[in-house]
């Protein structure tokens, strides 16, 4: 799902372990607060994680079969606007080799 293995990580750790603050994430991932809030920012974007309102400020996991429905949807619809280019593109390209062959 295009995601680096710190990502992956905590998705996991928040998926299995439930809400947790960017600090105590940070310390049982073994990483930096700056470089967490960076992939949490990124998971966020994702749909794979959210974060509660303040005073929490809690980051959860968006259930993994919720994640996946969004990324097939989102699959779909890359797949169907690659078609639509894929037509136009021959369109133009058989337009193109046709001014050609009658130009010769």
């Amino acid at each position: 799902m295009g995601l680096t293995e710190t990502e992956a990580q905590a998705y996991v750790y928040l998926s299995r372990r439930g809400p947790h603050g960017l600090s105590d994430l940070a310390d049982a991932l073994k990483v930096t607060n700056e470089r967490l809030a960076l992939v949490l920012e990124n998971l966020t974007a994702k749909n794979m994680v959210n974060s509660a309102p303040e005073p929490s400020g809690k980051y959860y996991a968006i259930p993994l079969e919720r994640v996946l429905d969004e990324f097939t949807e989102s699959a779909k619809e890359q797949a169907k606007a690659l078609q639509a280019s894929k037509r136009e593109f021959l369109r133009a390209w058989r337009a193109k080799s046709k001014d050609a062959s009658s130009k010769s």
